[in-house]
């Protein structure tokens, strides 16, 4: 159903968005993901929309949608693939990410042919279009943040193990990502990330959750959570390598 691959879409954007970082900056804008989000009557058209303007997540669902032969850009596996990860992402190699970079980055004027030939020429064979291969192969293409130092870890999508359920905040068990050197997951640690419960998101204790610049995304049941740290590893070792 394209309401839960929008659903999907809107939890995973919506901190960045609301922060100026990505996607329209429009009062209108704002105020229908929001009140998507708090379950309140929006129209699915006006959803997509607004969501067709965030220019560092729309041409990666598009790309998965077309790779594995997927009509609805929006759908739920797709729009999964792209911030947690799934099996529709082996569909999708190497070329056909350099591909994208020219077709939309480019040739939409968000960056130009020079940084993206030197992207290219460095993107390794086995890195998935994966939300963390946007943030450390490709960084910001807005220019409304420069993605460097912990700013990466907080872009990235992170997960941890829910250890307190306050008022509207959350005490969860992490392994944040260590930037000094080559990228890479650290120790665990406790950090404490916003929730909005009006959202309509039931965590619990013990729950696994992801987040996106410190702000709660979704709950993740196993296989979720499994392949979220799989295709974040599969990224961090081979941009290690090309370090």
């Amino acid at each position: 159903m394209a309401s839960k691959g929008l659903k999907l879409a809107v939890k995973y954007s919506y901190r960045p968005f609301i922060l100026g970082f990505c996607g329209p900056q429009k009062s209108r804008c704002r105020t229908i993901l929001t009140n998507y989000l708090l379950g309140a009557k929006v129209k699915e058209k006006e959803v997509e929309d607004v969501l067709r303007q965030f220019v560092s997540a729309f041409p990666y669902y598009t790309l998965i949608a077309w790779k594995n032969n997927i009509k609805d850009v929006f759908s739920e596996k797709v729009v999964e693939a792209y911030w947690t990860g799934n099996s529709l992402l082996k569909k999708v190699k190497r070329q056909d990410i350099a591909t994208m970079i020219l077709a939309y980055f480019v040739r939409l004027g968000w960056m130009d042919i020079k940084k993206a030939r030197e992207i290219i020429m460095k993107l390794p064979q086995g890195v998935v279009p994966h939300h963390i291969f946007h943030v450390l192969f490709m960084g910001s293409v807005t220019d409304t943040i420069e993605i460097k130092g912990k700013a990466k870890d907080h872009c990235r999508i992170g997960w941890g193990k829910v250890l307190e359920v306050k008022e509207n905040k959350l005490v969860v068990e992490t392994n944040p990502l260590r930037v000094e050197g080559k990228p890479r997951l650290g120790a665990k640690v406790k950090k404490e990330i916003d929730w909005e419960p009006n959202f309509r998101i039931k965590i619990r204790k013990e729950d696994w959750v992801s987040f996106h610049w410190n702000f709660l995304s979704d709950r993740l049941n196993k296989i979720q959570l499994k392949n979220l740290e799989q295709y974040t590893k599969q990224n961090l070792k081979l941009y290690a390598k090309k370090k």
